[in-house]
């Protein structure tokens, strides 16, 4: 039977392949003790980070939200063009309302949410319609 070169070499590789694997496999019994000096792997903890990062986003919606409630609730702002946004506590106004008021009231009902820190009042008079 005459065997190719390409298929020694194949079958080569597939033995050296078990075999490493095999010694893998054997020393994951950690029945051998490290050299001294040498501490075995840890596992990597996992990543909270990411975790934290979505708590974040999700507490500062629920506030830039809870800010907006509260300013319709007091119902002496026209709040259909006002942005809320929040960011660890600090809670900004932006865009529009008709009358100078409103702006000094937002801002007001906005401070009485609990959680709001700061408050950034970007609000500017605009009469619907016009400028």
């Amino acid at each position: 039977m005459k065997i190719k070169k390409a298929h020694i070499g194949t079958m080569l590789l597939a033995i050296t392949l078990v075999t490493g694997m095999s010694t893998a496999y054997a020393d994951e019994d950690n029945s051998h003790p490290a050299p001294s000096g040498v501490q075995p792997a840890q596992p990597a903890p996992a990543s909270s980070h990411s975790t934290d990062r979505k708590a974040m986003k999700a507490a500062d919606r629920t506030l830039a939200r809870n800010v907006r409630k509260a300013i319709v609730k007091a119902g002496d702002v026209d709040i259909s063009r006002v942005g809320v946004t929040a960011h660890s506590g600090k809670v900004t106004l932006s865009g529009a309302v008709p009358q100078e008021d409103q702006i000094a009231l937002a801002a007001q009902h906005a401070r009485a949410v609990a959680g709001v820190k700061n408050v950034s009042n970007w609000l500017r008079i605009e009469v619907q319609g016009g400028n």
